[in-house]
């Protein structure tokens, strides 16, 4: 298996972001979700990597020619990243918004359905959350 044959899935969840948008409004709750994709998107550099919104709270980073643990290397700038912004949220038991990740990858030549793909990164995710949030999981 050569790394090139990877693709890997970040997905990332702001961490109680309905109690960040309920105490500081959806005003400052747009500039939050600004400022986490703006960090986002300058922590994943390569002209083939994406970064989308993936429902409200959630982005999906997309990395082409990664494995588990390139996408583990990533996911960790990505929170060092967010922490240097130190946006305030009195409901995160840091006092700063936080996130939580679910990391998947695939080689091209084992099968694997795209909803399971997701699913399984979707499944790390949920993981991340029960472990207390401010945590990655690898799938």
């Amino acid at each position: 298996m050569e790394c090139g044959d990877d693709l890997a899935i970040i997905l990332i969840d702001i961490d109680h972001f309905k109690l960040f948008n309920d105490r500081y409004g959806h005003v400052e709750g747009d500039l939050c979700l600004y400022n986490v994709a703006q960090a986002i998107a300058c922590t994943v550099s390569r002209t083939e990597d994406f970064v989308a919104r993936y429902g409200g709270e959630e982005f999906v980073v997309l990395l082409p020619q990664t494995d588990k643990q390139g996408a583990l290397f990533i996911a960790e700038h990505i929170q060092k990243a967010i922490e240097e912004l130190q946006i305030p949220h009195a409901d995160s038991f840091t006092g700063y918004l936080t996130l939580s990740m679910g990391i998947n990858a695939i080689n091209k030549d084992v099968e694997c359905a795209q909803k399971d793909f997701i699913k399984a990164a979707d499944s790390a995710l949920y993981y991340s959350k029960r472990q207390g949030r401010n945590c990655l999981a690898l799938s």
